[in-house]
């Protein structure tokens, strides 16, 4: 683990360009989730006769670290999200200090003494930090405890429209949920969510991406990208990413291979179905997939080609066996489709490969791309 090592890079940068570098608080730059998820251990394992003070100090600047932050009046940039309470002018004036863990209300003064009995403007000041991090956007109307993280909201349209009109605002900006794209934006673009770490489950499971503002006026440009380790991460990444576009024989065969288990699938995903929804997680559908069809591919990106997702973005199984149109096979200006098959015919043995388990020959013939 390289958290401390990140962090010190992190924090050099602003003390050098402090115009240049801002740092947001995030729900992870909490004590709770510090000691919950290995932060403190890290520490511990590599500063052992110092780390109750490192520990000490890191929680100290976590609690500094603003809870967001304003570009040209209008874009307001936030780790989790909004509720319909959500003020900037209120924010601004709250002493983020005293928060060392948002994860409970708090308890002390400004003098470390016990709060017996909180006002409800402590509870009011303390939700408006629980939101910040801890909220999520949903599709539909409304506003709800996020009670799948335990803290925060789901917020709807109608919310955002409220929130922003109140506050002048043209665009929210937040991060706190992987995309398979990198980002995403809902809320009648109003919304954007960046999640910049890449292959965050497994290699290929999704994109990392960040935006470039150049105006307030004007739309951002979204940068998308893989961190690859080596050249042999980099093949299996180049695997991935490109099962999207040209493999069309590939993608046949692996319809035929849902179609050949539908059965055994249908069994396996209504196994997890206790609710009979008709509908499970994606991490449930991939799971299930790959160790029906034992294949090792990136389920994640080709999850939108082969099932469909209900309003709460859990996947509708049943769509699976619907025969989803296949892509077009893309080739470049340059060259006419036999040149772009051999262009790309180490890609498309790996998918065959990956299929073709008993190296018989019979699913495809390896003869067609020599």
């Amino acid at each position: 683990m390289k958290s401390i090592e990140v962090s010190l890079i992190i924090f050099c940068g602003f003390l050098m360009s402090q115009n240049a570098v801002y740092i947001n608080r995030g729900n992870h730059e909490d004590y709770v989730m510090n000691t919950r998820y290995g932060f403190i251990k890290e520490i511990c394992s590599k500063y052992n006769s110092h780390s109750k003070k490192l520990s000490i100090l890191y929680n100290e600047i976590f609690s500094w670290l603003p809870l967001g932050t304003l570009i040209d009046s209008k874009i307001y940039v936030v780790h989790g999200g909004i509720s319909d309470r959500t003020m900037l002018a209120d924010i601004v004036k709250i002493k983020r200090e005293k928060y060392v863990s948002v994860l409970k209300p708090p308890i002390l003064n400004d003098d470390g003494e016990i709060i017996k009995d909180l006002t409800i403007d402590d509870v009011l000041e303390w939700r408006q930090i629980l939101d910040a991090l801890w909220s999520d956007p949903k599709k539909t109307p409304g506003i709800q405890p996020n009670s799948f993280r335990g803290g925060g909201c789901l917020f709807g349209e109608d919310i955002t429209s409220s929130i922003m009109e109140k506050n002048n605002l043209s665009l929210i900006i937040r991060s706190h949920e992987c995309k398979e794209l990198g980002y995403e934006y809902s809320h009648g673009n109003r919304i954007l969510t960046l999640f910049s770490a890449s292959n965050y489950y497994e290699y290929g499971s999704n994109h990392g991406a960040y935006c470039r503002i150049t105006s307030s006026d004007t739309k951002p440009i979204i940068v998308q990208f893989y961190l690859n380790k080596d050249e042999d991460i980099k093949k299996s990444l180049s695997l991935r990413e490109r099962v999207n576009g040209i493999e069309v024989s590939a993608i046949k065969h692996l319809l035929e291979k849902f179609a050949a288990n539908k059965k055994r699938l249908l069994q396996e995903y209504e196994k997890i179905d206790l609710d009979n929804r008709r509908s499970i997680s994606v991490n449930d559908w991939c799971k299930v997939t790959g160790d029906v069809l034992e294949l090792k591919l990136p389920w994640r990106i080709l999850r939108s080609r082969l099932a469909k997702l209900d309003k709460d973005g859990r996947v509708l199984y049943e769509s699976t066996f619907e025969g989803l149109s296949l892509p077009q096979i893309k080739i470049r200006n340059d060259e006419n489709i036999s040149e772009s098959l051999y262009r790309n015919k180490d890609i498309l043995e790996s998918i065959f490969r990956a299929i073709d388990k008993d190296h018989s020959g019979k699913d495809l013939n390896k003869k067609n791309l020599n």
